[in-house]
């Protein structure tokens, strides 16, 4: 079935409209049967939360998941942006948890974690990992770093959220 089309000549804009509005529908669909099953989500209104990933997809519909507990989400594409937008908010309106991404080009998520953590000595903003990286070892590299805890993707969001509440208390 046929949902999209995109003319040529293929314009970026176009195809990143396109890709949106696709991506858009399928993460609605992919949590609706999370959010039918669950009796109540939790409720992180007024809570201020930095989503780094270097994947726009993945911003995206981690994003949308996010924001269906009502937190604000801000935005950072690597680890270098990611410690601009703390060093930023940290006069003005502290994040209450950071979600970074591990691998990214320009500054990965370990390497940015550890900036932080050295930056501002009793940094006590939760970082939590996000990883499509399994297998043993990758939790204990995420901890060594200075990460709290540890999310693998794709994002299960039961297990997401389950993280924020313990880390966000």
């Amino acid at each position: 079935m046929i949902t999209e089309v995109v003319n040529k000549p293929l314009l970026p804009e176009s195809l990143l409209r396109c890709l949106e509005k696709l991506f858009s529908e399928k993460a609605d669909s992919a949590t609706a049967d999370f959010y039918q099953s669950q009796p109540s989500l939790p409720d992180f209104s007024g809570r201020l939360i930095l989503l780094v990933d270097d994947n726009d997809v993945n911003r995206m519909v981690a994003a949308a998941i996010l924001k269906k507990s009502g937190l604000e989400v801000d935005l950072a594409v690597d680890g270098q942006d990611a410690i601009e937008k703390v060093t930023a908010a940290m006069d003005n309106r502290p994040y209450d948890a950071i979600l970074m991404d591990v691998q990214m080009p320009i500054m990965g998520g370990y390497e940015a974690t550890r900036i932080l953590q050295q930056k501002y000595r009793n940094f006590a903003i939760p970082i939590i990992a996000l990883t499509a990286h399994a297998m043993e070892g990758s939790m204990q590299k995420c901890l060594d770093a200075g990460m709290v805890d540890y999310i693998s993707k794709p994002i299960q969001p039961h297990h997401l959220f389950d993280v924020l509440k313990k880390q966000m208390a």
